[in-house]
């Protein structure tokens, strides 16, 4: 057989093939003979060419070859071999508010963020869950409006529960028309911010204008809202750990209002005989001069829930550490059950979970929730009037059970200065 050119090897392997060569390793070893023999024939017949040029040719013979095994697949001597990677290796992001939760368990003073009912507290904070339980949902619906109601949506009219309505509003008002028109601009801007994407700044509005008409419901004369996202706490308050304060701010914040002469007056006798002392854990020129109280965390619609249940933790906290020190300056050993429990909320999206945020008998501080009984969102008319009514019993609580215990607590530290 000639050897010469590339065309015979090729036959070579075929023919070799169809005789019964199969195995690869044969296979090879017979190719290297025949290719060996050829090379040593050209370096005899060609004086003229160069050994390296004719080694070249000979290499490059036997590489460009492609050969094919008895299953017809191709040989690749210098294939590559991936490794993949084990699952175990592979790494992922850990959550900075997860930890940040864990680490507030070891924090000066320790923060917990529980379920309801599973940190035993004090009795005012016990008070505070069977008010806020205690008839919700029910009369949330003046009677006069349920042809508004029916109007808007009334696939969901059918279902409303007879126990929503308030049968003590029959007659249609020009103030209950416009508590109706109230709620609906509230539902249509919540629906435009969830459907449209909005960002928290969007969101922030419809938040602003369920908390006013839930203080205009309750007719609370004493307080006011404050947009506090912005402000400084002050680092003493706190909750510390590896000496490190952990900053969290809630975004609106209640407040007893110097616009009420009962409140400002008891202000202005305070800032007399302590000039220099803060009366909230704020340190802003004007927060912090006022007993800032519930607060409200703001997330768009596919915002963090669990971060921001950990900024109300914090800001509550600090609310609760402050009035602790109020304590400590008329006695050497603070009763914990005397320091009044902070109701808050977070806001994610269309959804509003409620917390309550008290010292525990250990002396550490929790936050219970979110409370799932309170279901209350913006994502229908129904709803929307549920969280008002919400709003406006926590706004009563405000003014019937809070103001009465901090204004003596103030007025003492004013008498002992």
């Amino acid at each position: 057989m000639d050897f010469a050119s590339r065309e015979s090897i090729e036959h070579w392997v075929e023919c070799t093939r169809q005789e019964g060569l199969h195995h690869p390793k044969r296979l090879c070893t017979e190719l290297d003979d025949v290719l060996n023999s050829r090379f040593s024939r050209q370096q005899q017949s060609s004086s003229r060419s160069s050994p390296m040029i004719a080694m070249a040719q000979f290499q490059s013979d036997k590489s460009s070859l492609a050969l094919s095994d008895c299953s017809g697949s191709m040989i690749f001597s210098n294939r590559p071999k991936l490794v993949p990677t084990a699952p175990s290796s592979r790494s992922r992001a850990s959550s900075p508010t997860r930890k940040q939760i864990a680490s507030l368990e070891n924090a000066v003073p320790p923060v917990r963020i529980r379920p309801a009912g599973e940190v035993n507290t004090f009795q005012p904070a016990k008070d505070l869950h069977n008010y806020i339980h205690r008839e919700f949902g029910l009369a949330v619906i003046p009677s006069c409006l349920k042809t508004y109601l029916n109007q808007a949506d009334p696939a969901r009219f059918s279902r409303i529960n007879s126990y929503s309505f308030d049968d003590s509003f029959t007659d249609l008002t020009p103030e209950k028309e416009e508590l109706w028109h109230t709620v609906d601009k509230i539902y249509k801007e919540a629906k435009s911010c969830h459907v449209r994407q909005k960002d928290e700044n969007a969101w922030m509005l419809v938040a602003w204008d369920v908390l006013r008409l839930g203080m205009k419901e309750a007719r609370a004369l004493k307080l006011e809202i404050n947009s506090v996202q912005s402000q400084t706490i002050d680092p003493r308050f706190l909750p510390k750990f590896d000496s490190t304060p952990s900053i969290k701010k809630a975004d609106l914040a209640f407040a007893f209002t110097p616009d009420n002469e009962e409140v400002d007056s008891l202000y202005q006798d305070f800032r007399t005989a302590y000039p220099m002392l803060d009366l909230s854990h704020l340190t802003d020129a004007y927060t912090g001069r006022l007993l800032v109280n519930y607060a409200l965390e703001v997330k768009v619609s596919d915002g963090h829930k669990d971060e921001a249940c950990l900024q109300l933790a914090i800001f509550h906290a600090a609310v609760l550490q402050k009035l602790k020190s109020f304590l400590g300056l008329t006695t050497e050993s603070v009763d914990l059950s005397q320091i009044p429990p902070m109701m808050g909320w977070t806001m994610v999206g269309q959804e509003w979970r409620c917390f309550i945020t008290s010292f525990a008998t250990d002396g550490s501080i929790v936050t219970e929730g979110p409370l799932d009984e309170i279901n209350v969102s913006t994502t229908s008319h129904v709803a929307i009037f549920r969280l008002i009514d919400h709003i406006k019993r926590a706004c009563e609580r405000l003014e019937q059970s809070l103001w009465p215990l901090l204004k003596p607590l103030i007025r003492e530290l004013i008498d002992a200065s």
